[in-house]
């Protein structure tokens, strides 16, 4: 018994100089008394590639996850549990999750009391951005949500 607590002394030692953290005490234990094998998890990169987006900006890139909410808020598409990843996959994203969280900041565009200055500032900028991307009968809402924006920005700007 002895050789092992002095073995699992060396091993603790060890361990402290990785800073490795574990969540109980008992997988430590687990981990001093038995020796153990380092695990390494080879993965293929190629199998773990996200979808080529069939939609992107005008100039390649694709378009972020805030962007793709706002468009589609614009459009009338709503984004639903049940179609998030799809929507995702369409524009090169792996997963739609963030993508409800974001279409539900969209829902709330005009609610601009909670926000800062540069908050404020910066969603000007995202739906400026996107509204080259939007059909023509589509604008004039966004082009009059960016006008009461921008007069948002400047009473904020007073302060």
């Amino acid at each position: 018994m002895k050789e092992k607590y002095e073995q699992r002394k060396i091993d603790e030692t060890n361990f402290n100089n990785y800073s490795f953290m574990f969540l109980t005490p008992i997988s430590v234990l687990n981990l001093f008394v038995h020796e153990f094998e380092p695990i390494i998890i080879y993965r293929d990169p190629i199998e773990e590639k996200l979808p080529t987006p069939e939609i992107v900006k005008s100039d390649g890139t694709k378009f972020a996850m805030k962007e793709i909410a706002y468009l589609h808020f614009y459009n009338g598409e709503q984004i639903t549990k049940e179609n998030n990843n799809e929507v995702a996959k369409k524009y090169g994203w792996g997963s739609g999750h963030k993508l409800i969280q974001n279409y539900s900041d969209a829902r709330k565009r005009l609610n601009t009391k909670e926000l800062s200055y540069q908050e404020l500032k910066n969603r000007i900028d995202l739906i400026s951005s996107i509204i080259h991307y939007l059909p023509d009968n589509k604008k004039p809402k966004l082009q009059d949500d960016l006008r009461k924006l921008n007069l948002d920005l400047e009473n904020k700007r007073d302060y």
